[in-house]
């Protein structure tokens, strides 16, 4: 797709998820992308998504690079947040707002009495 602001082709998306499944295959973790920058700042919600729900089945991880907006001119600017959270390959809080989705479960460590 190179740097082009669209969506993936039908044939490109399924290469993509070829590549995570073999990724996995081959004993990745999961998926990493950074969605501020360009080209993956154009990527729709449903592409990650899609990619995830490949993921999903290994209950492999989804790391996103955020990025705050400080500078040394103005150090006290703070990261906007997420606006998505993908879960096993559902979104689970979209725009800010959670949505019905609970696919996961909660996990404790050690000290949970």
């Amino acid at each position: 797709m190179g740097l082009a602001d669209r969506n993936a082709a039908p044939d490109e998306l399924e290469r993509m998820r070829g590549l995570v499944r073999q990724g996995m295959l081959d004993g990745a973790f999961g998926v990493s992308t950074g969605l501020f920058y360009v080209p993956g700042a154009f990527t729709p919600l449903a592409e990650v998504v899609e990619l995830q729900k490949i993921v999903a089945p290994w209950r492999g991880v989804h790391t996103s690079h955020m990025r705050d907006a400080a500078t040394f001119e103005e150090p006290h600017q703070y990261a906007a947040g997420f606006s998505h959270v993908i879960v096993n390959g559902q979104v689970v809080c979209e725009n800010g707002a959670m949505t019905a989705a609970r696919p996961g479960k909660v996990l404790y460590g050690p000290g949970k009495r």
